[in-house]
């Protein structure tokens, strides 16, 4: 299921629109480990045949445990945190956005007292690393809908061990706020906002059973509130403008 605010704006003589994303294979938020992503990084795409999808360089600052056995409500600051991942190849009729299967993600770096002792910069290590199998960016009215699908994966074995829950996971969700600029089937420019990557391995012994996630009111007001916060930023300090009424 995937639930989104959109809200296009203008900026410089092109379309851009900030796409409040979330995006969720049916698993229950039980006892998941929430990644929490913040501004900066950029999303690219050449556009067509062959082409694929990447994120680089996003910000990744800390994890919790959310309902886990060990730790709960705990929160572990992360040193050098990055996110990226790559899509598999444009499988769109020309004049959309979209992506087949062969796709990864990888989220990297340090936390002090849990993958070691102390972070030094050279002592990074892999935090997530998942597969996901298509990607659709749709532009609905001038706005972006995306959704990654099928996503499963493993956390960091000393993270799950921190927290009580397992290192494997059938399930993720993925909420984001994007700035993004291009045209269906083509190009694409984008960066990230705030945002939280939900991995749910379920109890100790494995995956949880897929019971369907509940997304609530509250959650989506807290959530959306966050989007405009980083959309009122972005109008304060003028990277932004809105575009004038039709």
């Amino acid at each position: 299921m995937r639930f989104g605010r959109r809200v296009a704006l203008g900026c410089s003589g092109t379309t851009v629109v900030l796409a409040a994303v979330f995006l969720a294979v049916g698993q229950a938020s039980a006892q998941t480990t929430d990644w929490a992503l913040s501004p900066g990084g950029v999303y690219t795409s050449s556009g067509g045949s062959g082409s694929v999808l990447v994120g680089s360089n996003i910000p990744t600052v800390s994890v919790s445990g959310d309902g886990t056995p060990d730790k709960n409500g705990a929160t572990l600051s992360i040193v050098d945190g990055v996110l990226d991942f790559t899509s598999g190849s444009y499988d769109g009729n020309g004049s959309d956005w979209s992506w087949g299967p062969g796709g990864t993600l990888s989220l990297s770096g340090c936390i002090a007292g849990v993958t070691a002792t102390t972070c030094t910069g050279s002592n990074n290590v892999t935090l997530i690393s998942d597969d996901f199998q298509s990607v659709q960016i749709e532009s609905i009215a001038g706005a972006l809908d995306v959704v990654f699908g099928d996503i499963t994966g493993t956390i960091n074995a000393q993270v799950a061990a921190y927290f009580g829950v397992s290192a494997n996971f059938e399930a993720a969700s993925f909420m984001s706020a994007i700035v993004a600029s291009g045209t269906p089937g083509k190009s694409l420019t984008g960066t990230n906002g705030l945002g939280v990557i939900a991995a749910d391995p379920g109890g100790p012994g494995g995956p949880s059973t897929g019971v369907p996630e509940e997304w609530t009111l509250v959650d989506s007001i807290a959530f959306f509130g966050l989007v405009f916060l980083v959309f009122a930023i972005l109008l304060r300090f003028k990277v932004l403008r809105l575009a004038a009424a039709q």
